[in-house]
């Protein structure tokens, strides 16, 4: 007994309709609409962590001038506020290999440009003063040295938003 196989022809052409294109394409559309938000935010946490490396580089360029210097440099908190004193990048560049890249948080979109670092100098509280004059009024581990100068990786009140270097040279994020 031999079986015959027997081949239908189909009148429909084998090929996507156009609905079933339509659907593969807006599906592609909400998973990419998905990602985005994720992507941007990996981007961030990138940009922040290298915001924190520069911070811990200066801390290290700071430890560095006070050795050599005793005293918290006289500089500027920023340069716009007080001109007539320099900026930090004058007295720690030679420490830091005069790196100017290295005062610009890669999130700074409007400070770096035109105050020449991404960093706030609290020069009130620290300029011409020694480590040990610090100690008497608050741990090192609780003065800040230098900061972002606006809330460059969130919204304020955000945790992460801001970038803190202490005067015990540790580094965090607020």
């Amino acid at each position: 007994m031999t079986h015959a196989i027997s081949f239908r022809s189909s009148s429909r052409p084998l090929a996507f309709t156009l609905v079933e294109v339509l659907v593969v394409i807006s599906v592609i559309g909400i998973l990419v609409a998905l990602l985005l938000p994720a992507v941007h935010g990996v981007r961030e946490a990138s940009r922040r962590s290298a915001c924190l490396s520069n911070l811990r580089q200066i801390g290290m360029a700071m430890e560095q001038y006070l050795d050599v210097n005793r005293r918290y440099p006289v500089a500027a908190q920023m340069p716009s506020v007080t001109p007539e004193r320099p900026a930090l990048t004058v007295f720690l560049g030679g420490f830091a290999e005069q790196n100017d890249d290295l005062f610009a948080c890669p999130s700074d979109r409007t400070y770096f440009a035109s105050e020449g670092l991404s960093y706030e100098y609290p020069s009130a509280r620290l300029s011409g003063k020694t480590r040990r004059e610090l100690k008497q009024h608050r741990p090192l581990d609780q003065i800040w040295v230098a900061y972002d100068f606006d809330h460059f990786h969130g919204p304020e009140g955000m945790v992460g938003s801001r970038n803190v270097l202490f005067a015990d040279a540790h580094v965090t994020s607020f």
